[in-house]
């Protein structure tokens, strides 16, 4: 009897160990980048950019933002992490959301004017809007192991 209980607990170890070895990337993985973001040629300065791995074994705790320096230039957070998990990742870019209390109490109409007035005092506007989802954006990157620059060029 003694040893059907050792042999449970043995297949239970075994279990476990392999539940958490698998290949899955997790925001322990990122990798410092820094992403060079122009419109038409020109830096893209104050611009939202988020960054989603694609493919297998992917979650959304994996997705990395930021907004571009007047250069055009970003160091991407995944988390509370600076950096973007290695692999093959599509790219978004919008305008940044309004700045403080703007838009809070205020209805959706006048939120979105607010945005469109706040974008127009922006240089290098307006982003295009196949840009603004991953559905429509054509930006795509392969993030390698080791810190690097990546130019994502955009144009009207």
């Amino acid at each position: 009897m003694r040893n059907i209980y050792l042999i449970k607990a043995f297949i239970l170890g075994i279990f476990v160990l392999q539940t958490g070895c698998d290949d899955s990337p997790s925001t322990s993985d990122v990798v410092e980048v820094e992403l060079i973001v122009t419109l038409n040629d020109q830096p893209l300065p104050n611009a939202e950019i988020t960054v989603t791995p694609i493919g297998d074994n992917v979650t959304g705790n994996m997705v990395a933002t930021g907004i571009t320096d007047e250069s055009g230039k970003v160091k991407v957070k995944t988390g509370a992490k600076v950096g973007v998990i290695p692999g093959k990742v599509k790219i978004t870019v919008n305008d940044p959301p309004p700045e403080g209390d703007a838009g809070r109490g205020q209805d959706g109409d006048t939120v979105q004017q607010q945005a469109l007035e706040q974008a127009k005092q922006l240089k290098n506007r307006p982003i295009p809007k196949k840009y603004h989802a991953l559905v429509t954006s054509d930006l795509e990157l392969e993030i390698s192991k080791e810190p690097k620059s990546y130019p994502v060029k955009l144009s009207r």
